[in-house]
């Protein structure tokens, strides 16, 4: 995806937005560039942080998903064993 199109148009725009607000006050005293930059370092550093931790998630949801279908089959590989004991079983019930 390029600058134009997809996630990556939203990062400028967020940026941008925030410049534009932050751009009155850091124009006094009130907020100087440093901090103003600060700001923009912290909120970077919290989309990488949100980025990790939905590619995490996914990870993980993917490993349970195959974890599941493990489980699954050993269940059905179980139940199949069960009825063929069952079945060639001496027994008989009435």
């Amino acid at each position: 995806m390029g600058l134009i199109d997809g996630p990556s148009m939203r990062w400028p725009a967020h940026v941008a937005f925030f410049l534009v607000a932050v751009s009155p006050l850091a124009s006094g005293a009130d907020l100087p560039l440093q901090a103003t930059r600060g700001i923009v370092e912290q909120w970077v550093q919290t989309r990488q942080l949100i980025s990790r931790t939905r590619a995490d998630g996914e990870a993980m949801k993917e490993l349970l998903g195959q974890t599941k279908a493990i489980h699954e089959r050993e269940l059905q590989s179980l139940y199949e064993a069960l009825t063929r004991s069952n079945t060639n079983s001496p027994l008989v019930t009435l």
